[in-house]
């Protein structure tokens, strides 16, 4: 099941007039329950209700995956003594919610006089955990007697939490209302780490987290499908196939009398077809080769001049005779795959282009299709050039080498045991599956996992997820409950600072607890940035870039803040490697979520407000205060909370993040939204033009 948190719309109006009036008293007094269950996590093959987990797992049902469910074997008991909680949740801690409670260790037990009056003993210590042990191999008996609270908060039992301004509603049977009611939330639901007893003052301090399975459990025995052994390696499921170049029976437009279509399909880099001559270079020319029935998703192509625009099409045939081809599982007619982007232009144009690639290099790329293609045979792949080469008194166009990548499933042994995903999130689904969970806010990213990502025995969930964050720059995190069972929901997604949304929240200075604090720093901004992606030689797009003679794919950025000189020409150069990038684009994106991280860092706050668990990480509220003139959103990137029980109850929120309506952000997205592969500031290593 997946939600979408707004900060406004998430909001009860109850609790939302209760907050913003500021008057925290009487039938509006900050209340918390916090309740105790025993219980355990089981694991096993059982029925899923969940979101589709678009992954192959070997051996394994969809129906009934391998998953964790919690079994309860208690009721909900309310903890009583709560003198303090407190949370803390920031990114940096992979956005869990971490936890304190401090409980005064004090029973008031009702007891019966002789002359049947009631009174009240108070027993200190009356929560501590082995309270009323007798170990066996010790003589005598115990000072005080075992009660109700014996070995409870000794173990990792799970702890929830509702907050809220006024006692909450409850049910009819005097229990919690399970959706928070409309004064309140559930704003935890995690389990105990350790206590700390002490007897000045008869206290215990607790310490709980959310997602202990995620971040304590290792990849090993249980903690994963049984049905995959050491190690889990999740792939692609390209990266399962074996591929082979097909392309034959070429046609083309027309031909040059020594350059005839058949040369793009016979695998030499001597020979080429070229068009016949023109005088203007806006003229369509088309080459053409036949493929068999299969799997398609990328094909290469090696243009034989330079600044051509080459429009791609395919042809699919029906398979078997009968049955229509797919695009990406979808059935489509016989015919041309339509995308949307409309026909080929020219006098040999008029045909359905999948995409177009402007002012392609002179070199063998691979690219991919845009969709993926199950075909019957005599499928046919098509080149159209526009834009042609210049040549000394016409223009023609040319192509060295044309063939679409046939895949096929890889039966090898070790291939069988992978873990295939087409998209990075799908990764993110089955080790948040394993660990217990069925609820989630998970985004589709677009990106394919880049290798294989294998995870031994001394690897834990989180480490997997770190990875699909690392790929995509998303972001992850833990939210809060969604419900009075819930054990929070986990989000991967955009990082929603690159958003504008209508409505948010907007707190003023009148309605803080203490002055916005701002702090401007150019310390985090880089003058240029360059990413470079795996080693390759200069005919397949690797560079060199002045600090290392190696070859590799490159992409060189200038930020905004360099260009418009807010660095006053202080040279600070930040160069990253990544192996696993395979492409400039690759390298291009990675040096866009490195000026953004920059960016975030560059201006930031922190505001204090009335408690409110509706402001959730990765939510953006807007600010408006006076003093400091700042009038912004602010992206949270962290989060704390204090409650304070007793006659003079408190409750505080403070919010953290970056200032993301400034100059230079507001530029970088733009930059970020724009065309690929070259806009304004980017270079593939060989020319730079912006200054």
């Amino acid at each position: 099941m997946s939600r979408e948190f707004h900060p406004d719309t998430a909001m009860p109006d109850l609790f939302r007039a209760r907050w913003r009036s500021g008057q925290h008293v009487g039938g509006a007094t900050p209340h918390m329950v916090v309740e105790i269950q025993k219980g355990r996590f089981k694991h096993g093959e059982y029925a899923w209700v969940g979101d589709d987990v678009d992954a192959i797992i070997p051996g394994e049902s969809k129906a009934r995956p391998f998953r964790a469910k919690w079994v309860s074997e208690s009721e909900w008991l309310a903890i009583p003594g709560i003198l303090e909680f407190k949370t803390q949740q920031d990114f940096s801690a992979n956005g869990i919610s971490v936890a304190s409670l401090t409980i005064e260790n004090v029973g008031y037990v009702e007891k019966t006089s002789p002359l049947g009056g009631v009174y009240h003993l108070i027993e200190q210590g009356y929560l501590s955990p082995f309270r009323g042990y007798n170990p066996p191999d010790r003589p005598g008996k115990p000072g005080v007697k075992k009660n109700s609270w014996f070995d409870l908060l000794a173990r990792a039992a799970r702890v929830r939490v509702w907050q809220g301004y006024g006692a909450p509603e409850r049910n009819d049977d005097g229990s919690m209302p399970d959706d928070g009611g409309s004064n309140g939330a559930w704003v935890f639901n995690g389990h105990i780490d350790d206590i700390d007893p002490s007897s000045s003052p008869h206290q215990i301090s607790v310490t709980l987290r959310m997602a202990k399975k995620v971040t304590d459990q290792r990849l090993f025995g249980w903690a994963k499908s049984r049905t995959i052994l050491d190690p889990v390696i999740f792939a692609d499921r390209l990266e399962a196939d074996k591929v082979r170049a097909e392309g034959g029976g070429a046609a083309a437009s027309s031909d040059a009398r020594q350059h005839p279509a058949r040369f793009v399909a016979d695998k030499s880099s001597k020979t080429q077809w070229q068009s016949v001559s023109h005088s203007s270079e806006n003229v369509t020319e088309w080459v053409e080769v036949r493929l068999p029935a299969g799997r398609y998703k990328d094909f290469l192509v090696h243009p034989a001049f330079a600044g051509m625009d080459l429009y791609v099409g395919f042809y699919a045939r029906k398979r078997f005779g009968a049955y229509n081809p797919t695009v990406d599982g979808e059935e489509r007619p016989e015919g041309w795959v339509h995308m949307g982007k409309g026909d080929v232009p020219g006098d040999h144009g008029g045909w359905p282009y999948m995409k177009v690639m402007r002012r392609h290099s002179k070199e063998l790329r691979v690219h991919d299709l845009g969709a993926e293609i199950v075909t019957g045979d005599d499928a046919v792949l098509r080149i159209g050039f526009r834009r042609l080469a210049k040549g000394a008194n016409s223009y023609r166009a040319g192509c060295v080498r044309l063939a679409a990548r046939h895949r096929i499933e890889d039966d090898a042994e070790e291939k069988r045991r992978w873990i295939l995903v087409d998209d990075v999130s799908d990764m993110v689904k089955v080790l948040l599956r394993w660990a217990g969970y069925d609820e989630w806010e998970i985004e589709q990213t677009g990106v394919r996992l880049k290798g294989k990502l294998v995870l031994n025995r001394s690897n834990f969930h989180i480490d997997g997820i770190r990875k699909a964050v690392e790929q995509t720059g998303f972001v992850f995190y833990v939210d809060d409950p969604s419900h009075g069972e819930s054990f929070g929901v986990p989000v991967f997604r955009r990082n929603s600072a690159m958003e504008a949304y209508d409505g948010i929240q907007e707190i003023r200075d009148t309605d803080l607890l203490t002055g916005i604090k701002v702090k401007v720093s150019e310390e985090p901004l880089a003058y240029n940035i360059r990413i470079r992606g795996r080693e390759a030689p200069e005919s397949k797009g690797g560079r060199t870039d002045g600090s290392s003679t190696k070859r590799t794919i490159l992409a060189y950025y200038k930020p905004p803040w360099s260009r418009r000189g807010r660095l006053a020409g202080v040279l600070k150069h930040v160069t990253h490697t990544f192996p696993e990038l395979r492409s400039f684009d690759e390298c291009l994106v990675a040096a866009y979520q490195t000026a953004f991280e920059q960016a975030l860092q560059a201006v930031t706050g922190v505001i204090e407000t009335p408690g409110n668990p509706f402001f959730r990480l990765d939510s953006q509220v807007g600010v408006l205060d006076t003093g400091t003139g700042m009038n912004t959103r602010l992206w949270i990137a962290n989060r704390d909370s204090t409650f304070r029980t007793g006659r003079n109850a408190s409750w505080k929120t403070t919010l953290g993040g970056s200032m993301i309506d400034t100059p230079d952000l507001v530029q970088l997205i733009a930059e970020m939204d724009s065309d690929m592969p070259n806009p304004k500031g980017v270079s593939n290593g060989s020319t730079y033009s912006v200054g």
